[in-house]
This record gives structure tokens, sequence and C-alpha cells, in this order.
């Protein structure tokens, strides 16, 4: 069990210097042909890293990890020509045990992503130079940097019983004024109960911080053959300490925004009719 701990952290260790000594000469080399005559653009993809590492059935199954720094140069037309530089480092990797459980995750890091500048109103206003002179003023569009971090997990404690958790954080902050242009986390729940090989229920919960948005599904389902299906469900839509949808005004504390029962069938005719 000590290798299944380390193995990990040796790989990581060696994918951020790997990673970090790459990203300096890629931009040291950018700035030190900003100034030359324009010439073709150059793409490249650079695998960093990727490690595999396996023990026995009762532990760890497989071990991935990899890393992917992709560049790419850009001459701009006109009066004057300027060289920008695009840089975007993700890695990834997955841990899967044995039959049981599955973790998953993702990150992912953007240098001069682009901001449209418009805002995500109420919790993020605009923040682009122009916006910050004038709230009124014209979409200013402007690089900044971005990020990413995807995690999941699946946990199976019986064959007809799934349950997976999922969190997504990402951010954006502008360049050339320093502030953040969204944060948004989104968080997830789903499970799935297979009481037969026709029958099931599932459920998904979803909550939205950027919209303080939360959103629970509930299906229960029999498909006894293709064609022929029947459906109950129920959907639900809440804020918690959120804007109202339809007036803008800050709300306190849960409110319910709408939820929806629903009866589907569909049944398929297997005979023709007429001729």
């Amino acid at each position: 069990m000590r290798n299944t701990v380390l193995s990990p952290v040796v790989v990581i260790s060696l994918l951020v210097v790997t990673i970090s000594l790459t990203v300096a000469l890629k931009l040291y080399r950018s700035n030190s042909t900003a100034n030359q005559p324009a010439g073709p653009n150059p793409n490249g993809i650079f695998t960093v890293l990727q490690a595999h590492s396996g023990h026995s059935h009762q532990e760890w199954l497989r071990f991935t990890q990899q890393g992917t720094l992709t560049y790419s140069a850009e001459i701009s037309a006109g009066s004057r020509q300027v060289l920008k530089s695009r840089l975007r480092l993700s890695t990834d990797h997955s841990f899967v045990s044995y039959k049981k459980v599955t973790l998953n995750t993702f990150i992912g890091y953007g240098v001069n992503a682009f901001d449209f500048d418009f805002g995500a109103l109420p919790k993020f206003v605009r923040v682009s130079p122009a916006a910050i002179a004038d709230p009124l003023a014209a979409q200013d569009p402007g690089p900044g940097k971005s990020f990413n971090l995807d995690f999941s997990a699946s946990y199976l404690p019986t064959k007809p019983l799934s349950m997976s958790v999922s969190v997504n954080h990402s951010y954006l902050r502008r360049n050339d004024t320093g502030l953040l242009a969204y944060q948004d986390s989104i968080y997830s729940f789903r499970s799935t109960y297979q009481f037969s090989r026709f029958v099931f229920a599932r459920a998904r919960v979803d909550y939205d911080t950027l919209s303080s948005n939360a959103r629970g599904q509930f299906l229960f389902g029999y498909t006894p053959n293709p064609g022929t299906a029947f459906y109950v469900g129920y959907n639900d839509d809440l804020t918690y300490n959120g804007s109202n949808p339809f007036s803008g005004a800050f709300e306190r504390g849960l409110r319910r925004n709408n939820r929806t029962f629903f009866i589907k069938l569909s049944y398929l005719f297997r005979k023709s009719f007429g001729g």
C-alpha cells in the first residue's frame, strides 16, 4: 500500500518540474522573437509525462497521469505587427480501483484566454478598463488567465446501484486590470438504481455558485422493449441566497422558482396499417 501512495507523489513532482522548465523555455522564446519579422505560425503539442503503475487487484488497479502543453504564436496583421503568444497547460490523471471506486481529475490553465467583456451579473460586473471608467461603455474584450478544475468520483456499492459526485471550478482573470471576470463552481450528484433489466430509478442534483441555483431531477422509468416506455418524473428549481430570476431582486434563504411533475408514455405499434 505504501507504493500506491508514493508513486503518484513522485510522478506529480516530476510533472511539475518538467512543466515549469518547458513553460519558462516557451515564454523565453516568445519574448526573444517578438521583434523579429513575421514568419510561419508555430504550433505544437508536447506530452510532458505519462506514467503507469499497477498493483494487485485488491489495491489500486491502474494509475495514469499525463500532461499536455499546447503552444501557438500568432502574428496580427496591420500597420504594426504584434506577436501574440498563447499558452495552454493541462494535466489529467485517474485512479481506478477494483470494481468499486473511480476517481478522475482534470486541471487546465490558460494564458491569454479571451474575455468578451460581458460580465456575469449579478455577482461579477464587467472588469475591462473601459467598463471601470464608464459602466455603460462599449465592450472592451481582452486577454486573461483562465483556470479549470474538474473532479469526479463514482461508487458502485452493489451491482444495481451506482452513485457519483463531481465538482467543476473555473475562473478567468483579466491581464490588464487583474480583476476576476467570473468565477464559478458547479457541484453535481447522480445516482441510479436498476431494479431489473427494464425498471430503473434515477436522481440528479446540481448546484451552481455563479447563479446560486440548485436543480433536482428525479425519474422512474419502465422500458420493456424498444419503442415502449413509461416515465414518471419530478423536477425542482431553487435559488439559495441569490437573485430572483423574474425581478432580479436579492432573496435570502431558499426560494423555489418552479417545479414540474410529468408522465411520459410511448408505444410502438408493430403491425402495419393498410396494404
